[in-house]
């Protein structure tokens, strides 16, 4: 499975990946809306789910 995290504090992205790697998901990590566009865009990869920061 795969997640696009959306999550602009370093630490708490950083916390957040490594638990959803250690069971086994795909994550791809993003800080900021446009790279987050730009991945839901892309043709290339397929999304899961995806968990965004409110407050970005």
């Amino acid at each position: 499975m795969r997640v696009l995290l959306v999550e602009d504090e370093e630490d708490l992205g950083l916390a957040i990946k490594q638990v959803l790697v250690n069971e086994k998901y795909v994550v791809d990590w993003v800080t900021d809306g446009a790279q987050a566009w730009h991945c839901l865009e892309s043709q290339w990869t397929d999304y899961t789910v995806a968990i965004f920061d409110w407050l970005l």
